[in-house]
């Protein structure tokens, strides 16, 4: 009867942790799908998609933005030309076969640079070192797990012995009794303990969740690895978050200065911002270059929901001139205090 074919299989190739390449390759992949993620624009024109123009951002360090046949795009290209007083590239060199162009761009008169970092970098250095060393220890942690199948190792003089040794093993798996009666194949069987690496799993595993962890918190997010193997107090979770902004702030900071150029240049109203997860560091610490506005009063003194409290200066102070801890005079008490006649008319 022949086996029926897996859908699965169909699409997807067997997962071979020797081809390190490949694997990589998928890790660097998945990265960049996140970091996709982190931008949102408006106002951008129908000729760039977003993701390209993040693509180029992260994958190349920087993209091109200049107008051809009358349309704004973004290029992929190179830099160079004689170099301004502060040693930047003045021109920009671009071929696109769709667009049948090739030509040279002068910086700050026909186009502008969006830099995706200070330094021009982008994000695949970064992701390809991280990617590799969890690769390796990928394949560490496989070849310790199947090391553990290993607890004894055994020895045979003949293939008879072996024969019978492996069918005892087989029963014993699919957990039917065995046994062996033939004293001649007692006597040329040996079992010895196996001697495998004293790697720990578990060290392992950590080592794999630092990893991913400091991968995490390169691109802003935030991925707690405990060492301790204990629960962790809340100063501990906290700890780590400063370290997470500065290279997100400079990837922000770098785009809205170069959409100020483009948009001046080019007459257009395109803004980015954080989005998915990156938007809780604008909620929780204020945007970068738009921190939190209507401040109340520092002397003030607010409660739980940020909301002004009632301090004794707004209370309304007492009339001066009546006492509040001396008793008002009612209309009873100037009945009291005028004098009375008795029944001979005679004043009291």
């Amino acid at each position: 009867m022949k086996k029926p074919k897996i859908w699965c299989d169909s699409i997807t190739p067997k997962y071979n942790y020797l081809d390190k390449e490949t694997n990589i390759r998928d890790y660097v992949n998945y990265c960049i799908n996140r970091a996709l993620a982190m931008f949102k624009y408006d106002g951008l024109p129908d000729t760039i998609p977003q993701t390209a123009l993040e693509k180029f951002n992260i994958m190349r360090g920087f993209t091109i933005w200049a107008k051809v046949n009358g349309e704004l795009y973004v290029f992929e290209g190179g830099l160079g030309g004689e170099p301004d007083v502060y040693g930047f590239p003045t021109i920009a060199t671009v071929a696109n076969p769709a667009l049948k162009f090739s030509g040279n761009f002068t910086i700050g008169e026909d186009c502008v640079i969006m830099p995706n970092d200070a330094m021009y970098m982008g994000l695949l250095p970064l992701f390809n070192r991280y990617c590799s060393l969890i690769n390796e220890n990928d394949i560490t942690m496989l070849l310790a797990d199947v090391n553990k199948r290993a607890q004894f190792i055994i020895s045979a003089t003949d293939d008879n012995t072996a024969d019978s040794a492996n069918q005892f093993l087989k029963k014993l798996f699919n957990g039917e009794q065995a046994t062996i009666t033939d004293n001649a194949i007692m006597s040329g069987l040996q079992v010895n303990p196996a001697t495998t690496a004293n790697i720990s799993i578990m060290d392992l595993v950590e080592y794999q969740q630092y990893l991913r962890a400091g991968l995490y918190n390169e691109i802003g997010l935030n991925s707690n690895f405990n060492m301790k193997r204990e629960k962790l107090t809340a100063t501990e979770v906290e700890m780590n978050s400063g370290n997470l902004y500065p290279l997100v702030d400079d990837m922000l900071n770098q785009r809205r200065i170069a959409l100020e150029k483009i948009n001046a240049m080019f007459g257009t109203e395109i803004t980015v911002e954080f989005a998915s997860a990156w938007t809780m560091r604008a909620t929780e610490t204020g945007d970068v270059e738009n921190p939190v506005e209507d401040v109340d009063n520092p002397d003030t003194p607010q409660d739980a929901a940020g909301e002004p409290q009632d301090t004794p200066q707004d209370e309304t102070p007492p009339d001066p001139e009546t006492p509040p801890d001396e008793p008002q005079d009612t209309p009873q008490d100037e009945q009291q205090d005028e004098p009375q006649e008795d029944e001979n008319n005679e004043t009291v």
